[in-house]
């Protein structure tokens, strides 16, 4: 059920980054996406606060925003330029080139689930670009009703 829920979600991500991208002119759309996220969460995250010590508040910081600031910035650029279908792609390579560079870099092995969690990823990215709707190029004109 997670699994699906997750899925979903990340598809739903990947269609929104696409529209926000395209509707936006800047990045005030992102802005508005990380603030209506950390409203939605607050009520899980600031019980945790008090966990957190002096010197993490940095490493805290800098998760924040390479983890969550750059890569939705990052998306809605690719949103505004491209297509959800090549984001749907490239969403769906990233596990893949992720797990090789653990394995090349840091000789992490993978294991059978995460093998497998890496085919359903590509799935995913595949059926992103089956569902998607193609985009017309430019001056085409869609052909009317017979």
């Amino acid at each position: 059920m997670f699994a699906l829920g997750a899925a979903f979600f990340f598809a739903v991500y990947t269609i929104g980054a696409d529209r926000i991208g395209k509707a936006s002119s800047g990045l005030d759309g992102v802005a508005l996406s990380v603030t209506i996220a950390a409203v939605v969460t607050l009520p899980i995250a600031v019980p945790q606060l008090p966990r957190i010590d002096g010197p993490d508040w940095w490493l805290f910081t800098f998760s924040a925003v390479i983890g969550v600031a750059i890569p939705f910035s990052v998306d809605t650029i690719a949103g505004r330029i491209t297509s959800a279908r090549i984001i749907g792609v490239l969403f769906a390579v990233d596990p893949a080139l992720s797990s090789l560079v653990g394995f090349v870099l840091l000789g992490q092995a993978m294991s059978p689930q995460a093998i497998a969690g890496i085919g359903l990823v590509a799935v995913a990215g595949a059926l992103i670009v089956w569902f998607a709707k193609q985009p017309n190029p430019v001056g085409a004109h869609p052909l009317p009703p017979k």
